[in-house]
């Protein structure tokens, strides 16, 4: 069985983002998924007269019946973007495309512009979401490919993580764009949190920042620690931002990976699996957070990293992705 995949050559970041996409590729990679690269550092002019001919040229000789993923979405332009989803989709019968990001649902965009994304996702035979409320949404708003859920992104490593040094369970981490995230500099966001991240704003915020970190010194450091891990977004403590509710964050794989139980905003999607699961608490705001925090008991914690753990396994060996890409080729 032929299986291919499109890789953007990229520079190294310390952002999730960059993670994200390299995990899907090694896990992928590891699937027997050959690599067909094309330059995502080109100016814009030079990626509008060159793509589309270098991709040509690079697909021509594959077979029609191979599978060829994609993950979405990669920046190269709307028209870019376009010309490389025509090109892929095309050519072949068993296209998948792999969202990280629904860029258009984010923004809260115009009916037109998601009118046109819809159409890019429905070139593809698979689409390949977060959760079932993104899967909706997609319905909602006219998307007619075979739908599946990953669950949850995975957050490869190769390092053996620590055994946990503090036993402090009652502290709060939250790791992220520090400058996107404004709900950190209010008063809610006490001496009890742990940040790490970019852009932190000089001067404000009571929280106890430890820095910037690679993704995988990132995880090595959580590993370390107990707590609970925040998947938190926006400018408000009252909710989080309104793309949760349909997005699975990536850094909710990095506490899981670590081994942390998850807060997460009730209104959110993650707060399903949550649920479910017992992987942690699911919180109306950053008030809340903190009263069920500061009365946890030790045996309530134990039972949350208990399940925890039976997540920490998978997520970090690529078992969600592997999962979601085995019932395609079946």
């Amino acid at each position: 069985m032929n299986r291919f995949m499109l890789t953007m050559m990229q520079s190294d970041a310390n952002h999730a983002g960059s993670k994200a996409v390299r995990d899907i590729s090694e896990i992928l990679s590891k699937m027997d998924f050959l690599n067909i690269y094309i330059d995502g550092q080109q100016s814009r002019l030079e990626r509008e007269i060159f793509t589309k001919s270098n991709l040509s040229r690079k697909l021509q000789d594959l077979p029609r019946e191979s599978y060829f993923l994609v993950q979405y979405p990669f920046y190269l332009g709307t028209r870019v973007t376009a010309q490389v989803i025509d090109e892929i989709t095309s050519k072949f019968d068993n296209t998948i495309v792999l969202i990280h990001d629904l860029p258009t649902l984010r923004e809260n965009a115009s009916k037109k512009l998601v009118k046109r994304e819809i159409s890019n996702l429905n070139k593809f035979k698979f689409v390949v979401t977060h959760n079932t409320r993104m899967s909706g949404w997609l319905k909602d708003n006219g998307c007619t490919s075979k739908i599946l859920e990953l669950g949850l992104f995975d957050y490869m490593t190769n390092s053996s993580l620590n055994v946990k040094k503090n036993n402090n369970y009652k502290r709060i981490f939250f790791a992220g764009n520090l400058g996107k995230s404004k709900f950190i500099y209010n008063k809610a966001v006490n001496n009890n949190y742990y940040l790490y991240g970019i852009n932190r704003i000089d001067g404000q915020g009571d929280f106890n920042y430890l820095g910037v970190r690679s993704p995988e010194k990132l995880l090595i450091d959580l590993a370390c620690e107990n707590g609970f891990g925040l998947v938190w977004d926006g400018d408000s403590v009252n909710e989080s931002d309104a793309y949760t509710r349909y997005n699975n964050p990536h850094k909710a794989s990095l506490y899981l990976a670590s081994g942390m139980p998850l807060i997460v905003w009730n209104k959110s999607a993650l707060s399903e699996l949550v649920d479910r699961t017992k992987i942690g608490i699911s919180v109306g705001s950053i008030e809340e957070a903190n009263k069920v925090i500061s009365n946890i008991t030790q045996l309530e914690y134990d039972n949350y990293k208990a399940n925890v753990n039976k997540f920490q396994n998978r997520v970090t060996n690529g078992g969600f992705t592997e999962s979601v890409i085995l019932k395609i080729l079946d």
